[in-house]
């Protein structure tokens, strides 16, 4: 989404710079559209900074390379600062402290942490002119927290290019029905719920195989051990549960899915299930914040509690016996998500609030 929004900005003219706390895969693609793109290494909010050895290691980092931020902003000399995530909020600080114009993107919603933490992670939202949420959901929880920003706080969904994520699909082995996962590796995205949904589905007579598309973030690669002990106590083996790691392509992963899980605790938005509608494969997510925002239970796709791992079997189950019924959810699906959720659509929004505000008093 940072790249598209970058694109739909220099698609009218505007001159852009992104800064990226860490190379990656999206400089080459920043660079490619048309930005240009710094790396500074400045800190990232991550849940580890909430426990007091965290906080402190935050603190010291921010001082150590604050400085890194005042001077991207006095070399570049921007109009406007626009923040793409929550996770790095010093930067909205850092632009009004420079008198510079803020739009801060708001895309987690956090619900877990006590209210105070909340209203702290939320309140650089203040120092904004304004606030884009990513869906309904995110802007009620903005509003709950900081409802200060009521009046400069308006909904963007996230968009694609949907055309890519038309893909053939292959034909799978006799009796076998393929789920896939597909993001990061989480206790948030609910990974282990896919995994233990999986191995009922299996227990019922079903030769279901799981594919585990995605990396976790650095410093939790003991969740990866643990879904890789669950699934040996599961007896899921290596012909059964596969892990992928990180997927740059994820469209050819859609072409051997029979269906997609987004299993999801908690989800602001859920990119990952538009793009299984758009490449007509049937979704099955939490009822759970962005999702049904996404998929409406039975039209579209199917919807079942979060956090349990026997309804996300049934569910699973019913795709499996009856594949006219998925094929019907796959049609009104890809109909949905290329009607709501167009790249040009959020393109053009996201051009069109930072030009708006950039050019008011």
């Amino acid at each position: 989404m940072a790249l598209e929004a970058a694109v739909g900005l220099i698609d009218r003219g505007i001159h852009v710079t992104v800064v990226l706390p860490v190379d990656g895969p999206l400089r080459d693609e920043l660079r490619a559209a048309g930005a240009e793109v710094v790396i500074h290494d400045v800190p990232v909010l991550r849940k580890s900074a909430m426990k007091p050895g965290g906080f402190v290691r935050l603190v010291r980092d921010l001082v150590l390379r604050g400085p890194r931020m005042a001077a991207a902003l006095r070399r570049t000399r921007p109009d406007l600062v626009y923040v793409n995530t929550i996770v790095q909020p010093w930067w909205a600080l850092a632009a009004r402290l420079a008198r510079k114009k803020v739009v801060v993107h708001v895309r987690e919603a956090e619900v877990d942490p006590p209210a105070v933490v909340r209203r702290a992670l939320l309140s650089p939202l203040l120092l904004a002119h304004s606030v884009i949420a990513n869906s309904r959901f995110t802007e009620r929880q903005i509003l709950r927290d900081c409802p200060g920003v009521r009046s400069r706080t308006r909904v963007i969904y996230n968009g694609k290019d949907w055309s890519s994520y038309v893909v053939a699909h292959e034909a799978s082995q006799e009796g076998v029905f393929r789920v896939l996962y597909l993001g990061r590796l989480s206790p948030r995205k609910g990974t282990d719920v896919a995994v233990r949904a999986v191995a009922l589905l299996r227990e019922t007579g079903v030769d279901a195989r799981l594919t585990l598309a995605g990396a976790v973030f650095p410093g939790y690669e003991w969740y990866e051990r643990d879904l890789t002990t669950l699934a040996d106590e599961l007896g899921l083996d290596a012909g059964v549960l596969t892990f992928t790691g990180f997927v740059s392509r994820t469209q050819e992963l859609f072409s051997t899915a029979d269906a997609l899980v987004v299993p999801s605790r908690a989800e602001p938005f859920g990119t990952v299930a538009a793009e299984g509608l758009a490449a007509g494969v049937p979704v099955v997510v939490s009822d759970v914040q962005g999702l049904v925002e996404i998929v409406t239970d039975g039209e579209d796709g199917l919807v079942v509690p979060p956090d349990d791992p026997d309804a996300l079997a049934s569910a699973l189950r019913t795709l499996a016996d009856d594949p006219l019924a998925g094929a019907t959810l796959v049609e009104k699906g890809r109909r949905s998500v290329h009607e709501r959720f167009s790249r040009e659509r959020y393109r053009a929004a996201i051009a069109n609030e930072i030009q708006r505000v950039g050019e008011s008093r």
